[in-house]
């Protein structure tokens, strides 16, 4: 049922971040990926804590959803950005790792951007 509420949005994000990443290097476009489905998420107080059961529930729009991330991150993994090793589960619980301290402290949208960076970057200083 929540899922289903959702799915419309979800097809919409979908066609929006396949549009803009499309002019992108893989280097942006998973990343905007990630922030774009945080963004959404964050839009219903809420939805954070069961993102990972939603994107699995089969409505068109979290299969669009999925589609698209796991594409972005196989051709990520493909350009040799994004370890081999991250499955799109993995960027699942990214995902609902960033939401749930989005929607629990109330931040900003550009904290979406800092946490995306974190872990697309990593912690390390750049020099």
């Amino acid at each position: 049922m929540l899922a289903a509420t959702y799915s419309d949005r979800l097809i919409g994000l979908a066609s929006n971040c396949r549009e803009k990443g499309a002019q992108l290097p893989e280097l942006e476009a998973l990343p905007l990926y990630v922030e774009q489905l945080v963004v959404l998420i964050n839009t219903y107080r809420g939805l954070a804590s069961s993102i990972g059961t939603v994107l699995h529930s089969g409505t068109p729009g979290c299969m669009a959803v999925a589609e698209l991330g796991s594409t972005l991150l196989s051709q990520a993994q493909e350009s040799g950005i994004v370890r081999n090793d991250v499955s799109f589960d993995d960027l699942v619980c990214v995902i609902t790792a960033v939401s749930l301290s989005i929607d629990q402290r109330n931040l900003t949208s550009s904290s979406i951007d800092h946490l995306v960076d974190i872990f697309f970057g990593g912690m390390q200083c750049r020099r």
